[in-house]
């Protein structure tokens, strides 16, 4: 672990200026802290509690658990260290440079790429997904107008008749050195003539090559390929030099330098070779055609330049791509348009533009600096039109409507001057609209209106909408269209809701009857509504409401089924019985079980009194009662007035303790088979059963013991011993077998000869026996000092006098620690020279003279601190016995008298503590492994 450390990251130097951090060191090495006992027991003689400690550690930022498992015991996972919240350790915290502006700053980058999402960049996403980020990729296809030159590598294989294979890198002066044979020069050379060449140079020393037919064959490739260095400047992601192979293309570096930042022109990426301006890259072409016919070869030494964007273009609304754009000079709302891919199906062709106003149009007083204005696309598509013009319009306001000049106005129409007259005739060439740099435009969807429509609904077999030009007329749009009325359809009114030019509806209404007959016939006008009308909607509601236990809908007709409702259709002489038998699965055997035959309630509504009365009805009386339109229907269960879901309860000894159904006579043994049986040592011969009673005010429960019938549970016999049923909301307990007892394990560890876990033999087992089992104390114990811990807690044992004691107080998991007689006496608090001292058979105030005394006028009062965690007092006539591992402490007093701990030896005490804890656990566990 490391012993520099940052205490509670910027907070120390606000708190502990009277003490530096090689001080702080110091204080917290002295302090000899070996185990968790150790670490409560300082804690409590400083006045802290555990919770005390947790909660200052978590407001500094400490976390208690994560140090105890993590840096003393070595085991992140481990949870035995007794404490519920966490501390990490100190000595491996870092400092955090102001960690609220690291806050502040991570927010302000989510918020912008919040922002950034809402509406995109067009085309600067196809960086990143970047497939050139590692430059091996930037090969290509080696063509054979490949241009040679030094540092390309190649490989030349000569075979047939003759064998030869050399690989040759081309040196500085465009050679590559054959062996055997001599220097040839390749530089400047396109691959494909280098290996006519070759073929030529060769076949004067392999004979074969010049031959027809040939005999022998010459292949040539590249094996490696010279790099390049370009450079990149302006708005490139990566700025600066980059090493591409020879094949990269100006888009290859592009993707390697990570792209292009949002700020940066996508139309007009300039390539520089010797200072001299070679090429003007246009992306859009790439991005939205798949074409880069423009993309070149980079050379050695070649500069990418990434100027700024020409303008920012913003697109919205019904187009298929929204989106930021940049257009270049002259290019206007058609181009825009190309760019994004077209308008949507249902996107309307006038451009509603926000536009912000020129320079030179801008004054500083202007409370608005923005306008729309809009263009019909429609119209740009069209060479030419005319124009009539209105009153109050002159031919700046013309000029600026259609986007063009008044000069070019002039000239289109031969006007000498600018007047012009109302209804004066102008042509119109049309151009692309042009747009500028901050334009936002938006495109609107058109409304959602359909001509060619008349519609038919209501009492209808096949209601619609269908084309006006088929179904000009009432009856024929009744009859074919709508495949005529249903049922039950009212003849006296048939309704057409007509729509007008401005949007407001009339309606007009007709005799259905006399319509179907052709007693009138009926001309419908586009857009008009047809409504026709049942019985039930004019007559009011003939149905039957059905309702209650095991209403589902079986087998009905004319129907709706409504949560546990169902509106049936009312008909002549229905009865109750007819119901119930169609709206229930009225043959179950479950439903009969709990059906309530006695008593089915119809009620029925009063003209007189405009209420409901109830009329009882029993199942066998249902054939002859007959319902009437709205009766109401309501079934009940026996549920009413008994149980029928009867539970009991099982819990104890058994495999699947809990709630289950109860049966008919069931026992406790087919309780227990319910409950999967039992478990282990488990008490077959009192079994409690606890039944709920319900005669007396006092008592809540009657209890009675049964012996389990092992040969009826074992289906040996057929019938149980035990005469007594269980009843509803019994509750049986199975107990542990009172002869089996649970096995108790110590751990014993310190000075004796053979450390390890005992498992105790008897109940009443003594000290001694436990020592006994571990092959007794070694020469250097310590009785006085040792102690036993149970759940990180140290407990009182007086290990000089009651060895022979009855140690039946001890629990599984305690530990037996068995104290060293050489461990030091510690001399710590308000004295003059805090230190440790060998122990000697002295008494505590031998010690404390031998620490210098007492500080004057800061002395508190004095504690011996024994390692079980026993304080003793030390006063005028009260000189406690030292054992080895104790501790004297003196406390310090305040300018009042009392006793208080300066403030930074509080957290300098506090992180002794922790950096010494949990030494004996970790030598418990490591004996228990």
């Amino acid at each position: 672990m490391r012993k520099s450390f940052v205490v509670f990251f910027l907070f120390i130097s606000n708190f502990l200026h009277s003490q530096s951090l090689q001080d702080l060191e110091r204080q917290a090495s002295s302090m000899n802290i070996k185990s968790q006992e150790d670490l409560v027991r300082e804690l409590k003689n400083k006045g802290m509690t555990v919770q005390d400690a947790q909660r200052m550690a978590k407001l500094y930022g400490l976390d208690f658990q994560d140090y105890v498992s993590k840096y003393v015991i070595g085991d992140e996972d481990n949870d035995q260290d007794g404490f519920s919240d966490q501390m990490p350790v100190v000595s491996e915290l870092i400092l955090i440079e102001d960690s609220l502006n690291m806050l502040e700053v991570d927010s302000v980058d989510n918020l912008e790429e919040i922002e950034e999402d809402s509406i995109i960049y067009f085309g600067y996403n196809i960086f990143l997904n970047n497939p050139f980020a590692n430059k091996d990729y930037l090969v290509g296809n080696i063509d054979e107008g490949y241009i040679l030159a030094p540092g390309d590598v190649l490989r030349i294989f000569v075979f047939g008749d003759n064998t030869y294979q050399v690989e040759v890198e081309i040196d500085l002066n465009g050679n590559i050195l054959l062996p055997d044979i001599g220097m040839f020069f390749a530089s400047g050379y396109t691959f494909s003539t280098v290996k006519k060449r070759l073929i030529d140079y060769l076949g004067r020393s392999f004979s074969g090559l010049l031959d027809n037919p040939q005999r022998s064959f010459l292949d040539v490739s590249l094996t490696q390929i010279r790099p390049v260095k370009v450079t990149l400047l302006g708005e490139s992601n990566t700025p600066g030099p980059h090493l591409v192979n020879g094949f990269a293309t100006v888009l290859n570096a592009i993707y390697s330098s990570g792209g292009i930042k949002t700020s940066g022109s996508l139309r007009n990426i300039q390539v520089f070779r010797n200072n001299n301006l070679i090429k003007n890259i246009d992306l859009y072409d790439y991005i939205t055609k798949g074409s880069l016919d423009g993309d070149i070869r980079l050379m050695n030494n070649d500069i990418i330049f990434i100027p700024a964007r020409e303008n920012t273009i913003e697109l919205l609304g019904s187009v298929r791509n929204p989106a930021i754009y940049e257009l270049k000079s002259k290019e206007g709302i058609n181009n825009l348009l190309d760019f994004s891919g077209g308008l949507n199906y249902n996107s309307s062709t006038l451009a509603i533009i926000n536009r912000i106003k020129p320079m030179n149009e801008r004054k500083i007083t202007d409370t608005y600096s923005r306008y729309l204005t809009s263009v019909d696309i429609s119209t740009t598509f069209q060479n030419s039109f005319e124009y009539l013009v209105k009153k109050g319009e002159y031919l700046y306001l013309i000029a600026k409507k259609f986007n063009v000049s008044i000069g070019e106005l002039k000239k289109w129409n031969s006007l000498k001057n600018n007047h012009l007259d109302i209804a004066q005739k102008l042509k119109i060439f049309n151009s692309d609209f042009e747009l500028f740099d901050g334009d936002v435009v938006t495109f609107s969807e058109i409304p959602d209106k359909t001509l060619n429509v008349v519609s038919i609904g209501g009492s209808i077999n096949r209601p619609g909408k269908y084309p006006y030009d088929k179904f000009s007329d009432l009856k024929t749009l009744i009859v074919n269209a709508g495949n005529n009325i249903l049922p039950r359809t009212y003849l006296g009114k048939v309704d057409i809701s007509k729509e007008m030019l401005d949007g407001s509806r009339s309606f007009k209404s007709y005799n259905l009857k006399s319509v179907l007959q052709d007693e009138i016939k009926v001309i419908l006008d586009d857009q008009d509504s047809v409504g026709i009308y049942s019985l039930d909607q004019v007559e009011g509601d003939y149905e039957i409401k059905v309702s209650g236990f095991g209403v589902e809908g079986f087998g009905l007709i004319d129907s709706v089924l409504s949560d546990t409702t169902i509106n049936l259709r009312w008909r002549d002489n229905i009865t109750l019985f007819d119901v119930i038998f169609s709206s229930t699965p009225f043959e179950d055997e479950n439903f009969q079980s709990n059906f309530l035959r006695s008593r089915i309630d119809v009620k029925r509504f009063s003209d007189v009194n405009g209420m409901y009365t109830v009329n009882p009805v029993s199942i066998e009386d249902s054939h002859d009662f007959i319902l009437q339109p709205q009766d109401e229907v309501l079934i009940f269960s026996k549920e009413v007035f008994e149980n029928m879901d009867k539970t009991f309860s099982i819990s104890g000894y058994v495999n699947r303790p809990g709630e289950y159904r109860l049966d008919s006579s069931m026992t406790i043994e087919d309780a227990i088979l319910t409950a999967g049986g039992l478990r282990d040592f488990a008490n077959l011969n009192r079994v409690a059963v606890y039944s709920l009673d319900k005669t007396s005010e006092l008592k809540s429960s009657e209890l009675k013991y049964l012996k389990v019938d092992i040969d009826y549970l074992n289906g040996k016999s057929k019938q149980s011993q035990n005469t007594y049923s269980l009843r509803n909301f019994d509750n049986i307990s199975i107990y542990k077998d009172p002869k089996i007892k649970n096995s108790v394990t110590v751990n014993v560890v310190g000075e004796v000869n053979s450390p390890g876990t005992v498992t105790l033999e008897f109940i009443n087992e003594n000290m001694n026996s436990v020592i006994d089992k571990v092959g007794g104390f070694t020469a250097n114990a310590s009785l006085g000092s040792s102690y036993i811990i149970r759940d990180t807690v140290p407990i009182e044992f007086n290990f000089l006098k009651d060895l022979s004691k009855d140690i039946s107080f001890l629990s599984d998991g305690d530990s037996i620690i068995i104290i060293n007689n050489k461990d030091e006496i510690t001399i710590s608090g308000a004295v003059n020279n805090p230190s440790k001292i060998l122990y000697s058979k002295k008494r505590s105030k031998y010690y404390l003279k031998n620490s210098g005394g007492k500080l004057r006028g800061r002395a508190g009062n004095k504690y011996v601190i024994y390692p079980s965690g026993k304080a003793k007092e030390i006063g005028f006539l009260r000189n406690p016995t030292i054992y080895p591992g104790s501790e004297i402490f003196v406390s310090f007093k305040d300018i009042d008298g009392k006793e208080k701990k300066p403030f930074g030896e509080q957290f300098v005490s506090l992180f002794s503590v922790l950096t010494g804890a949990l030494t004996t656990v970790l030598l418990i566990q490591r004996v228990s492994n």
